[in-house]
């Protein structure tokens, strides 16, 4: 093992095995992944439950990779319900192997992973959007027009007609965002009751957990996307993340641990680092050093060519 693993997996074992919020910092190239699924392992020898969380299905089938490497037992819970192998559910439910899955699965209304005695969360510093998303009310123009259009007219009294023309206006740039000012405006909230609680959009379930905390949420509005989330995910109401003995979040770059906390809705966390960084490696391709531009294109086009069939 490298030095950084080592120095890690030394103190978490010596201080922090029992902190119930945890961020763990290795730089890039260090073997983050080995070192989670060591903790993961260890764990479930132990006789805990323990799911290993990733960003996306690619990322998890990595962890996946990785694990056989070790030698350590994945139970592959990626996908939905009607998708996924109900024997790797079973090892999981049985404590026989460590889940690797997404964070959709753990934050959802009915998520596969219930009651894991530890989370791993790895680049937890990219998880904000899938924590939220259980939360959120996402309502794009492009694909539910019709309620969009009716979101927007219950929102408008809380906008301004600036803002309202602001949306209708093809030539407004890219990107622009204003909020609805619901605050001052409550019968907003009974004019969305109207829309949202009788909708059979996926965002039904989301409002009915936000409804009742208006003042708690930002409602942002553009000429492509109405959202409506909560300024921090409420994730104590959500029985399968609070009632984790320990929640260990990893990342190459954590920064301050505020960001954390606002993303991931916990009021204290310890935070452990690598004292190795000069062992982060990072890789950088310039083949115009060496070559013409045109065969740039075509190294570029064969290396993402073999990186696909490498992960599809």
């Amino acid at each position: 093992m490298r030095g950084p693993q080592q120095d890690v997996l030394r103190e978490f074992n010596d201080k922090f095995k029992n902190v119930a919020d945890l961020a763990l910092e290795l730089p890039t190239g260090t073997g983050k992944t080995t070192v989670g699924l060591l903790i993961a392992e260890w764990r479930r020898l132990a006789g805990q439950k323990v799911a290993f969380l990733c960003l996306t299905n690619q990322l998890a089938s990595q962890v996946i990779e990785e694990g056989k490497r070790l030698g350590i037992a994945c139970a592959d819970l990626r996908g939905t319900k009607e998708t996924r192998d109900v024997a790797e559910e079973a090892k999981y439910r049985t404590k026989a192997a460590v889940a690797v899955t997404t964070y959709s699965n753990l934050f959802n209304v009915n998520p596969v992973i219930r009651d894991a005695d530890l989370l791993i969360f790895d680049d937890a510093h990219g998880g904000e959007q899938f924590v939220s998303s259980m939360w959120t009310v996402s309502i794009k123009r492009h694909t539910d027009a019709q309620l969009f259009n009716d979101v927007l007219s219950a929102l408008s009294p809380a906008m301004t007609s600036t803002q309202i023309a602001g949306v209708f206006d093809n030539t407004a740039p890219v990107g622009v965002v204003d909020q609805a000012d619901v605050q001052h405006h409550p019968e907003c909230i009974e004019r969305l009751e109207s829309v949202l609680g009788e909708t059979d959009h996926n965002s039904r379930y989301a409002w009915s957990q936000i409804k009742h905390h208006p003042e708690s949420c930002f409602f942002l509005v553009s000429a492509h996307e109405i959202s409506i989330r909560p300024f921090i995910s409420p994730t104590h109401t959500h029985d399968p993340f609070r009632h984790a003995k320990q929640r260990l979040y990893m990342s190459a770059t954590l920064g301050g641990g505020s960001d954390l906390l606002r993303a991931y809705g916990i009021q204290k966390i310890e935070i452990l680092r690598s004292q190795s960084a000069q062992w982060g490696r990072r890789y950088i391709f310039v083949p115009s050093l060496y070559c013409t531009e045109e065969d740039s294109y075509a190294f570029f086009g064969q290396l993402w060519k073999k990186i696909r069939e490498l992960y599809t």
